[in-house]
């Protein structure tokens, strides 16, 4: 009966409905013309949906929550092996180069990526080739073959990727930062894999590569699940035709109803701190990185109290810390804010680029650092400091610039484990209320006692006496001296250092000026003469 209330009548055998959520509702760029829809599947795979017709290249990514923390003590590097098996074939399509060959056919390209607590799989392709490559990229998290055969060769790619960073400053530098953490937290361990780790030390303690491979069976049965799971897909297909490619590719993945990874330990505790690293680095290369480890800062993501610190500290205006150093002629470049956020901690650092003579004062330097964080400590509850980062976070969102497809599902993927559907884009320029608690809070964590300080110069050669064992850098660790550690807790703020000027150029007003003036715009009289 039309109008009626009652439902119909429903057999207790009929399928579920594909779709848990939905939600269109997200914010988006002022300038942006595509379409966006957030599904939560009957699974409990999040699906965003991009729907752009204007495009010439599809795009697809999936980042699953689990990473190389969940790598098995005996087998560093298992998460990001299991990563490489996934390209090389799955039940349904059991050639091993089925899915690259395919891309490679229709203009495409894939890559992917393991970080500590997320492996993340993205490609693109031309338009119309979508659904083909989406029936291959599904099969990765439906049916893996994981052949043997894959798997012995495959473990020299993983290898020779680790040898591509040996030579790296900013990984080896990563590593030692990793080594400084408590060993009973995965985050201190090597993540990558080697031949050492996934290949010999396992066969010298009797596992053959077979059983690396049920090492790996095992890994993905365990930790992929679709519930730790979300994709992006883009496409020119309307949001509804977008959304029946989702359910028939993804609504088979299997959810275990895993719960998320947790770990008991900190992974820098107290006794941890307050030490010194004094590093020899590749290439000629000075630099000081001052980094404090914090709670976990995801839920503060509408506030942003670390932005309103790092945004202090890394003020190039007269008056800011670079700008006092760089009088000084002691450093050219320097970086300020969080470096890494995870489920249970993050970094904040503050990383400057020192010049020759800058090297030979570093502790001066590092003095200066906290010197500005005095000043901000001294007053931390300028809201009209808030606001201005509020204004210019709204002016970066209204004119954000529309990305590449593969760059678009890459960026977004990672915001869904994150962020609330409706804030997937404009978590990164949002500025809610001003939170000077939570600014106080952080400053209490921004001390000398819980600082640790890494030094990259060649002087240390004669003192580095220590190896990394994974990449063999050479360095050398103690406390910090406890007079230093005094002085730097005591320090005034620079009498060449004061907070930034409000900023004249933030504009208010986006009306154009032929609409504000009316027909014939421009305010300057219709009585020309008509030349040029």
């Amino acid at each position: 009966m039309p109008g009626s209330a009652t439902p119909p009548d429903v057999s207790d055998d009929a399928p579920a409905a594909p779709i848990k959520e939905r939600t269109d509702a997200i914010d988006k760029g002022g300038a942006d013309a595509r379409s966006y829809s957030w599904l939560r599947l009957q699974n409990n795979l999040r699906v965003l949906l991009i729907s752009d017709p204007a495009t010439d290249h599809a795009a697809v990514a999936m980042d699953v929550a689990v990473g190389s923390a969940s790598d098995p003590e005996e087998l560093p590097g298992l998460a990001h092996f299991c990563e490489h098996m996934l390209f090389l074939g799955t039940e349904s399509f059991p050639k091993e180069d089925a899915y690259q060959s395919y891309l490679e056919q229709h203009g495409g390209f894939s890559n992917a990526m393991t970080t500590h607590e997320n492996t993340t799989f993205y490609c693109d392709v031309l338009h119309p080739f979508l659904a083909g490559t989406l029936d291959r990229f599904a099969a990765f998290f439906k049916c893996p073959l994981f052949s043997p055969s894959a798997a012995e060769r495959e473990v020299n790619a993983v290898d020779s990727e680790n040898r591509d960073m040996l030579q790296s400053d900013p990984w080896r530098l990563q590593q030692l930062l990793k080594g400084a953490a408590d060993p009973r937290h995965p985050w201190s361990r090597f993540n990558v894999g080697n031949l050492q780790t996934l290949r010999d030390r396992p066969a010298a303690d009797g596992r053959p590569a077979l059983e690396v491979r049920r090492a790996l069976i095992e890994f993905q049965s365990r930790h992929y699940s679709a519930n730790r799971m979300c994709a992006a897909v883009l496409g020119r297909q309307s949001l509804g035709e977008l959304e029946e490619l989702a359910v028939l590719h993804f609504g088979g993945v299997a959810d275990k109803q895993l719960a998320p990874e947790a770990w008991p330990h900190p992974p820098y505790p107290a006794e941890r701190l307050g030490k010194r690293y004094r590093i020899v680095p590749v290439k000629e290369n000075h630099c000081v990185t001052v980094m404090w480890p914090l709670p976990c800062i995801r839920h503060q993501y509408t506030t942003k109290p670390f932005r309103y610190v790092s945004h202090v500290l890394g003020h190039e205006s007269c008056g800011s810390l670079l700008s006092l150093l760089r009088q000084k002629g002691w450093a050219d470049q320097l970086l300020a804010g969080e470096t890494r956020s995870q489920s249970d901690f993050a970094t904040f650092e503050v990383v400057i680029e020192l010049t020759e003579a800058g090297d030979a004062h570093a502790d001066e330097v590092v003095s200066l650092v906290f010197s500005t964080l005095r000043m901000i400590t001294e007053r931390p509850d300028e809201e009209k400091f808030h606001e201005e980062m509020r204004e210019l976070g709204a002016l970066s969102l209204r004119f954000l610039d529309t990305t590449e497809p593969q760059q678009a599902v890459l960026g977004l993927v990672n915001a869904m484990h994150l962020y609330a559907p409706q804030h997937l884009i404009s978590a990164p320029y949002i500025f809610d209320s001003f939170d000077a608690a939570a600014v106080v809070e952080l400053l209490g964590q921004l001390t000398p006692s819980r600082a640790t300080i890494f030094h990259l110069s060649r002087r240390h050669e004669p003192v580095a006496t220590m190896r990394e064992p994974w990449y063999g850098t050479a360095y050398t660790v103690a406390p910090i001296e406890p007079a230093l550690l005094e002085a730097w807790a005591g320090v005034s703020v620079h009498e060449g250092l004061h907070w930034p000027e409000p900023n004249p150029f933030v504009p208010t007003d986006f009306t154009l000026a032929c609409d504000r003036d009316g027909p014939g715009g421009g305010g300057g009289g219709g009585g020309g003469s008509g030349g040029g």
